[in-house]
């Protein structure tokens, strides 16, 4: 399924669409393979678009990035980097560097009172819903203390950083911490 996935997700860049199929058989006929379960079905694009003429021309309106936001922070924003779960646990945060540059990976420590952080992530709910480019590991301290990296916020905007804590109990708990992002990487000369 895994190779699947990523065939997909590489088919699905150079522009072609696709979808991932799951076979079900009642025989007892042997030829389906764990892998062969599965099956990618592409699809060319279409022969009737037309692409549009204008593809050198620069955008006055573009952002850089392609397409405009339109959004502010929610309502209840709340840039607070500490927050206290239900269960009582205490979790702060830093990031490294400080502020978050766009576009360029940053790691971000966690500090919790007790328990510890099983994974983390960020998305961002007004855009989608859509989340990072890169998978952050979790590495634990020893200290009371987790970082995770890499982050990498690809876009300016409101941004939630999730942080999924376990404590003594073993109760698990999501804390989201709102950011708004970011700072312009600076330009080499």
């Amino acid at each position: 399924m895994q190779t699947s996935l990523i065939s997909c997700l590489l088919i699905s860049i150079i522009g072609l669409g696709c979808t991932i199929e799951k076979h079900y058989h009642d025989d007892d006929d042997d030829d389906w393979g764990e892998e062969g379960d599965y099956e990618i079905k592409g699809s060319a694009p279409s022969e009737e678009a037309e692409l549009p003429s204008d593809l050198d021309e620069p955008d006055p309106l573009d952002t850089g990035h392609g397409h405009d936001h339109g959004e502010d922070d929610p309502d209840g924003f709340d840039p607070s980097t500490e927050q206290t779960s239900s269960t009582g646990v205490t979790v702060s945060y830093t990031t490294d560097p400080t502020p978050i540059p766009e576009s360029e990976e940053f790691s971000v420590t966690f500090t919790l009172s007790e328990g510890r952080l099983s994974e983390a992530d960020a998305t961002m709910p007004t855009h989608g819903g859509h989340g990072m480019n890169v998978f952050p590991l979790v590495i634990d301290n020893g200290d009371g203390t987790f970082t995770a990296s890499p982050f990498e916020f690809h876009m300016p905007g409101y941004w939630v950083i999730h942080a999924m804590i376990v404590d003594e109990d073993g109760t698990e708990e999501r804390i989201d911490f709102d950011v708004e992002c970011c700072e312009a990487p600076v330009p080499t000369t």
